[in-house]
């Protein structure tokens, strides 16, 4: 079991509910094989393409057959892991902390990545990138999972999961 975090006004859970009966199809796999023009929340609102670009030119390189950073579906291994990015990296934000099933291949294409590399300064982007693709864990990894395919919501039967409704902001 894998842990994913969502914005509370995510169409995940819209979705899930509605039209997959609890199955996500992740936009980076939507692109592959249907050819379709769909974008995450991430790809959109993105802070840093340039660096995005340069990761995924090394991808292409260092390993063509990993899921692309660009659409694929954040996950972690443990929830002790969601829990520790829930705190540093969302810490100004609303997340909502949800199981995931990933499934064998060819259902679900699981990359394990150390995120640490993406801290590196620009001037160490490419070797950081090499290192990321090339599956490198640190002295202190936070690994994260890039996720393609089809992966499993079990709890998509119970809120939040249903009608998306708006959010109210503080």
């Amino acid at each position: 079991m894998c842990w994913h975090l969502t914005d509370p006004g995510s169409l995940i859970f819209n979705n899930a509910f509605f039209f997959g009966r609890g199955w996500i199809t992740t936009a980076s796999f939507l692109v592959e094989r249907a050819g379709a023009d769909f974008v995450t929340g991430y790809q959109m609102f993105n802070r840093q393409p340039e660096k995005e670009a340069l990761w995924e030119r090394i991808r292409v390189e260092e390993a063509p057959n990993a899921p692309s950073r660009m659409g694929s579906m954040y996950l972690f291994e443990s929830e002790a892991d969601a829990d520790e990015a829930m705190t540093s990296w969302f810490a100004t934000q609303t997340r909502i902390k949800l199981q995931v099933l990933a499934l064998s291949p060819p259902v679900t294409t699981l990359f394990r990545a150390d995120s640490n590399w993406l801290n590196h300064s620009k001037g160490e982007w490419e070797e950081a990138a090499c290192q990321y693709w090339r599956g490198m864990m640190s002295s202190d990894p936070k690994v994260e999972l890039l996720a393609h395919g089809r992966v499993f919501l079990p709890g998509w039967g119970h809120p939040p999961f249903g009608p998306m409704m708006p959010v109210p902001r503080s």
